[in-house]
């Protein structure tokens, strides 16, 4: 499914066809909730995952918060699948960028595995490339989610770097301006009327799907 999602967003990317949205949000709250979502695979593989996000990081911006977690999960994800040992730690901060209207932000996932080879680094972004020739073998994949971010990054006017030392690890960073968002529009608080309106004693949710294991997993989100 995974690549199967990654050859569509790459042709709707060349197409021309992606829509970016652009709504407000907390930058630090969707950073935080993204690195969560890949804790059980790390402590599966008894990989310290850590997120270090500095004040700065705490800012409402706007944009297209999916794309951003998109992103994220996919540079998370290869860190997780090619560390073995030590730790991965994704760190990220904001400036003020009066160019941007807002703030620049810089977001770095780092990880203590097998490295590039400095002779790859110039094409580990293209579509269907990987950082060894037997990567495929050894690791899986098919060398679209580096690809699929450096588009979307495009999309968003950004850039994305990366740094790597054979045999000690990796470095990606995402650097992206963004306005500046409406704080009122996420964290304002109800009106009267709003208020006044009683609550739900009981709230009743249906889930269909044919598929087993994804009814045990909303199951278990709910």
């Amino acid at each position: 499914l995974t690549i199967v999602n990654d050859l569509l967003d790459l042709s709707k990317i060349e197409a021309g066809k992606i829509v970016l949205e652009s709504i407000d949000f907390n930058l630090r709250s969707v950073i935080e909730s993204t690195t969560r979502l890949m804790a059980p695979l790390a402590n599966k593989k008894n990989i310290e995952l850590v997120t270090l996000l500095d004040d700065g990081a705490d800012v409402v911006v706007r944009g297209d918060p999916a794309r951003l977690r998109q992103i994220l999960l996919n540079l998370t994800n290869n860190a997780l699948k090619f560390t073995k040992l030590g730790g991965i730690a994704v760190t990220a901060t904001a400036t003020k960028d009066a160019a941007a209207g807002g703030y620049e932000a810089t977001i770095t996932v780092s990880d203590t595995g097998v490295g590039i080879e400095r002779a790859r680094l110039d094409t580990i972004f293209e579509p269907f490339t990987q950082g060894d020739d037997s990567t495929s073998r050894k690791f899986g994949g098919t060398g679209l989610g580096l690809s699929v971010c450096k588009q979307l990054v495009g999309l968003m006017h950004g850039e994305i770097t990366v740094s790597s030392t054979p045999g000690e690890g990796s470095s990606f960073t995402v650097r992206l301006p963004l306005p500046q968002g409406d704080y009122n529009a996420i964290y304002a608080k109800p009106d009267a009327a709003a208020a006044q309106t009683p609550p739900l004693d009981r709230l009743m949710i249906l889930v269909v799907d044919d598929n087993p294991m994804n009814l045990r997993v909303a199951q278990k989100v709910f």
